[in-house]
C-alpha cells in the first residue's frame, strides 16, 4: 500500500480477485482515489497530458 500512495493514483480499484482485505484496505487508506467496482461498471479516464508506456521508467 505504502508503494501505492506514492504513484499519485488518481483512481484505484479492484474486483472479487483482488479480494476483500485488499479492497477495504484501498477503500480505507486511499479514499479519495478508491472506486467500489462491480459488475458493469464503466470507467472514463481523460487525461489533458498523455503519457505513453515507454514514457514510464517503472514500466521498463
Amino acid at each position: 500500500m505504502i508503494k501505492l500512495k506514492g504513484k499519485g493514483l488518481v483512481v484505484i480499484s479492484g474486483c472479487a480477485c483482488t479480494g476483500w482485505k485488499a479492497i477495504n484496505r484501498f477503500a480505507e487508506e486511499m479514499p479519495e482515489q478508491f472506486i467500489l467496482n462491480s459488475v458493469g461498471t464503466i470507467y472514463s479516464i481523460r487525461s489533458a497530458q498523455p503519457m505513453y508506456l515507454a514514457e514510464i521508467p517503472e514500466a521498463r
